[in-house]
């Protein structure tokens, strides 16, 4: 299924994105959970390549999704803020509006990580204001944690902390009390 003649219609069934992309991304970010740095890379590099094989809009996305991640997880700020501009671009490009708003989010963080804080604030605001689509709120804990992240050095305990209280209704919604402590914090 990871060849791009007569198997490419496979890229559009799950989830719009190849499988093989797809467990090359995600298999970096576990290996990097794993602490494998390295490793995490190389994977990372099979999605790309696997991406770029491909061409297929939706499974480049998924790639750039995963590597933003990848770079955020790796604290590497001006690579986030370079990947999300990347992402900004393609989601206005090829109409994924959701993924755009995502990518607001990380670059938001990265500007504001980079001594703009009320710049970053104000577009990870606007991204974390778009609703995600239907079954793709994965990531909706870390938004809040980054903006968390961004609004206490300035001091602005409250707001971070009623943020992160304010997504406790969705950890709820979402039946996963195991991030439930890890908001607050």
């Amino acid at each position: 299924i990871y060849q791009r003649g007569r198997y490419a219609h496979h890229a559009t069934l799950y989830g719009n994105h190849d499988a093989c992309v797809c467990g090359h991304i995600e298999r970096a970010l576990v290996y990097w959970l794993q602490g494998r740095l390295d490793t995490s890379l190389a994977a990372e590099g099979e999605a790309m390549a696997s991406a770029e094989t491909l061409g297929h809009a939706g499974s480049s996305m998924h790639l750039k999704d995963g590597a933003l991640t990848l770079r955020f997880y790796r604290r590497e700020v001006r690579a986030v803020l370079q990947h999300a501009d990347s992402m900004v671009e393609y989601a206005e490009a090829h109409g994924f509006s959701d993924h755009r708003a995502k990518a607001q989010i990380y670059r938001g963080w990265a500007t504001a990580l980079l001594g703009r804080v009320a710049i970053g604030r104000r577009e990870m605001e606007t991204g974390l204001a778009r609703p995600p689509p239907h079954g793709t709120s994965e990531d909706f804990f870390i938004y809040y944690d980054m903006l968390a992240e961004v609004l206490t050095p300035d001091g602005q305990y409250d707001a971070a902390l009623d943020g992160t209280l304010a997504a406790a209704p969705e950890v709820e919604d979402r039946a996963l009390p195991n991030r439930d402590p890890a908001l607050p914090r």
